[in-house]
């Protein structure tokens, strides 16, 4: 009788940590501005990251993160190439059609994806090629299911100050909207939405001696963190998340380093699908690729990027979850 009652006692043990494991993760609204944040720099093509070191986000008045600005790419931005270019320079897609109109480029195409997925895409670009408007159209077979849509205001140096998400459904009683504001100020860039209020502050590049007796130091530690970068990747990830019609979409990653990685897939509340042996991709400094499935195209890609403790997921799969949000933060269960 005392063996059984060992055998529930762990049994129930288990399933409570089983249970814990597998619950919904809710990002908190630090995490969700830090994504916004990112939004914001991004529609700026980064430019804001030019001649500066570090970017400190300051939330409640004190630092949420730093971001080491000179690691942040892998490859290093040419950024006089990018003030210069314009819609007569922008990198054209080959399966889309443009027109011009009122100064601006319109840019549209289409994709598709699983389960009789096709999304019409129309971009629109100022005449120095920033997204003024992005537009998501999807239909499931010949039915039309959402449009997600955003739209981005400017201020007369193309540094974006408003970006307006929404997701519209037939039922327009089911739309959203939200709304992510940016103020410029010297090296402060000020970002609020429904989240709070996070206070960027932008760190020059330092003078050439210091920067040469700070690179020495930094060099000397590389060698010792190259080692152990792989390693760091080492671990167990979950993501879950429920879309508007209640489907749950979630992976469950296994990485024991870069090229041995496993990952159990539910698209959409579909059969799980488990895919092992796969190898990721470094594609910047703490980012890696991950390809699970080549057949879904897009959707057959995530991205996982560190900050620090903090891991972030993103993809077409992830996007697809809640229209005009395409990262959100994965939580490492498990560290090998």
């Amino acid at each position: 009788m005392r063996v059984i009652l060992i055998f529930f006692m762990f049994l129930s043990s288990a399933v409570r940590c089983i249970s814990q494991e597998s619950q919904i993760y809710s990002p908190s609204k630090k995490e969700k501005l830090s994504t916004e944040v990112y939004e914001v720099f991004r529609t700026n093509k980064f430019l804001n990251f030019k001649d500066k070191d570090t970017l400190v986000e300051n939330i409640d008045g004190s630092v949420y993160k730093k971001t080491n600005l000179n690691k942040f790419f892998q490859q290093k931005k040419d950024w006089k190439k990018i003030q210069k270019e314009d819609t007569v320079s922008y990198a054209k897609r080959e399966n889309a059609k443009y027109a011009y109109k009122d100064n601006s480029m319109i840019e549209t195409y289409l994709e598709f994806g699983s389960y009789n997925v096709r999304k019409e895409i129309k971009t629109v670009y100022n005449p120095k090629s920033f997204v003024l408007l992005f537009e998501k159209k999807y239909f499931v077979g010949e039915n039309y299911n959402r449009t997600e849509s955003i739209v981005n205001e400017y201020d007369n140096q193309n540094k974006v100050v408003k970006i307006i998400k929404r997701t519209e459904y037939s039922k327009k009683e089911n739309n959203e909207e939200s709304i992510i504001t940016a103020k410029y100020e010297n090296n402060t860039v000020t970002i609020s939405s429904k989240n709070g209020t996070v206070v960027c502050e932008f760190i020059e590049v330092q003078s050439p001696s210091k920067s040469l007796v700070q690179d020495k130091s930094e060099d000397r530690e590389g060698v010792k963190a190259a080692n152990s970068k792989t390693d760091s990747w080492s671990g167990k990830y979950f993501f879950k998340r429920k879309n508007k019609d209640e489907l749950e979409t979630s992976f469950s990653i296994k990485i024991k380093n870069l090229n041995d990685i496993t990952i159990i897939y539910i698209g959409d509340g579909e059969k799980a699908e488990s895919y092992k042996n796969l190898k990721a991709e470094n594609i910047a400094d703490d980012k890696i690729k991950i390809v699970f499935n080549k057949e879904y195209d897009e959707l057959g890609i995530i991205y996982i990027q560190k900050n620090d403790n903090q891991y972030v997921i993103s993809g077409e799969p992830i996007s697809n979850i809640n229209p005009g949000n395409d990262e959100y933060p994965l939580k490492k269960v498990i560290f090998f």
